[in-house]
């Protein structure tokens, strides 16, 4: 059994109790973050309901998609979407490579930060900054998502 199947149809089932339970049938569009589940789901519905839907891909590959989906399932899946929201172009290249979307509804919105934010400083002066004592120990993690 491929409980990825199993988990899609749940998921599919939930987001059509909470339409139906919290909204009047006023929305604009769907959204789904990464293929599947919520890609797959926002299609759908945006077939169901005729309203637009978009997907977002990023942080992954392909491959994380077709270990529990064959190729022709994802293309299937997404066929109506309306855009693709992808967060490099190799995302995006990606995509067009095997054919999943067409290139016209995929555009790259890079991950990137608030450099007038974050930004490299003075140890002593982040520490006064932040309110953090000068010879504590302190431990920070920054890096990917996955």
């Amino acid at each position: 059994m491929n409980f990825a199947k199993f988990y899609q149809r749940q998921f599919e089932k939930a987001v059509e109790s909470t339409i139906k339970k919290e909204t009047d049938g006023d929305f604009d569009a769907f959204y789904g973050h990464f293929i599947a589940p919520s890609g797959f789901a926002a299609v759908k519905m945006g077939q169901k309901y005729n309203k637009p839907s978009f997907i977002a891909y990023g942080e992954c590959s392909l491959d994380q998609e077709l270990c529990n989906y064959s190729l022709e399932e994802i293309v299937k899946g997404v066929d109506s979407v309306s855009g693709v929201v992808a967060v490099s172009t190799k995302n995006r290249d990606e995509l067009l490579e095997h054919h999943v979307v067409d290139g016209d509804i995929v555009q790259v919105f890079p991950n990137s930060i608030n450099q007038s934010m974050f930004y490299k400083m003075n140890k002593e002066d982040a520490r006064k900054k932040l309110g953090l004592p000068q010879d504590d120990f302190i431990v920070a993690f920054v890096g990917y998502f996955i």
